[in-house]
């Protein structure tokens, strides 16, 4: 199920689980950074049963979220494509353009990454046996292979 965003509402309702995570996204300096974990996620929605990432969003004390946005937008969807395109990133690009969305809201952007499930093993850092993950609850966790 794909979220639709279009209120300070929505983003409101949304809670991590096992289909959705969020993260800041900012960088240290403040204008936008792709995360790291975000491939551990994208590894572990792939290989479960899909889900979202959202980027943009700061989480609150009561386990809300609350929209920040990403002051360099382009600089953040370059990143992505170019991990998702990169095998030692990510062995495979799973997704389609109407995957990724840039959506707009009170004068800032967050961006929404829908990641299906698929058959083949999704895995990161070029490391098939210990860079596969999966989703278990609102948290990725390593699949061990043997």
């Amino acid at each position: 199920m794909r979220h639709h965003i279009e209120s300070l509402d929505d983003i409101r309702w949304l809670r991590e689980n096992k289909h959705v995570e969020c993260k800041l996204a900012i960088g240290r300096d403040g204008n936008g950074e792709l995360p790291h974990d975000v491939w551990e996620t994208y590894s572990a929605f792939a290989n479960t049963a899909g889900g979202e990432i959202f980027l943009g969003l700061r989480e609150l004390p009561d386990m809300s979220y609350q929209l920040v946005g990403i002051r360099d937008i382009n600089k953040v969807l370059e990143q992505f494509f170019d991990g998702l395109n990169n095998p030692r990133i990510v062995n495979q690009n799973i997704l389609t353009v109407s995957d990724v969305e840039v959506i707009q809201l009170m004068g800032r952007e967050l961006i929404q990454i829908y990641v299906p499930p698929v058959d083949a093993v999704i895995y990161i850092n070029g490391d098939p046996e210990r860079g596969a993950y999966r989703r278990e609850g609102n948290a990725d966790k390593r699949i061990i292979v043997d």
